[in-house]
């Protein structure tokens, strides 16, 4: 059970119940233990339209709830929901086998850490159930070239040289990064350039997690090659995200560059 005065007892929380369509959302559990238990085993709730993505290794710390101290271990999850709607989600389980003492056990320094406990016994606790609503993205405002990317995003950009002689090349080097669903950062495109030729790069994509979530960044590149002398326009290039702090669509764009 999941009793305040349990011995132990799990529990689980999302960081924002209220998140809208491919926002993620942090899912948060926690082992509180008064006892001494091994072989532990998780089973997540299944949830369709919702992905669980572990982001960080469990980490054990020591608490006090309800005046009693606590060993807890810690886990945390990116959910990522696909679809529109209101979500309830299953609890969480965790097995385990706790360790029952021997009675007048003298351990010696050099013992086996497990070796005061004679036996174990199954034991298997469940968290609560939780609700997450998950409104779908705004109409209003919504750009033609949006590609679903959510999140909060910056973009940077670079050229050089910038001066250089026919036939020689330029590096234009365009990078979208930030915290949200990193995947759907699409391959930027630079459109056809009069008296320039261009050759892309292919994009490379990274992604990672931490305590806050998921994030990433794609990094584009193209050489581009003037085949006449003068000054040459290179146009900017853009992307659209939702933006989730704001909650309004935004447009990133490249600088504009001269050769």
């Amino acid at each position: 059970g999941a009793g305040a005065n349990s011995p132990i007892f799990l529990t689980a929380e999302f960081s924002d119940d209220t998140v809208y369509v491919e926002e993620q959302t942090i899912y948060t559990l926690k082992l509180f233990l008064r006892r001494n238990v091994r072989n532990i085993n998780l089973n997540l709730p299944e949830t369709e339209n919702l992905v669980f993505k572990q982001i960080s290794k469990p980490v054990e710390y020591r608490s006090i709830r309800n005046g009693q101290r606590y060993q807890v271990i810690e886990v945390q999850y990116a959910v990522v929901p696909s679809k529109a709607g209101r979500y309830s989600v299953d609890p969480a389980k965790m097995s385990m086998t706790v360790l029952q003492s021997r009675r007048n056990s003298a351990r010696s320094f050099f013992d086996d850490p497990f070796s005061s406990f004679s036996s174990g016994r199954p034991l298997s606790v469940t968290s609560k159930s939780l609700q997450l609503t998950v409104r779908p993205l705004p109409q209003e405002g919504k750009p033609p070239d949006f590609s679903g990317l959510v999140g909060k995003f910056q973009m940077w950009s670079k050229l050089e040289p910038v001066s250089l002689k026919t036939g020689e090349s330029a590096t234009l080097t365009v990078s979208v990064s930030g915290q949200g669903n990193v995947n759907r950062i699409p391959d930027l495109k630079i459109p056809e350039l009069p008296h320039i030729k261009i050759y892309a790069d292919k994009p490379v994509l990274e992604s990672s997690q931490d305590s806050e979530g998921i994030k990433g960044s794609k990094t584009m590149k193209w050489a581009l090659v003037p085949e006449k002398d003068g000054q040459l326009e290179v146009p900017p290039v853009a992307v659209s995200f939702f933006d989730t702090e704001n909650q309004r669509y935004q447009t990133l764009t490249s600088s504009k560059y001269l050769l």
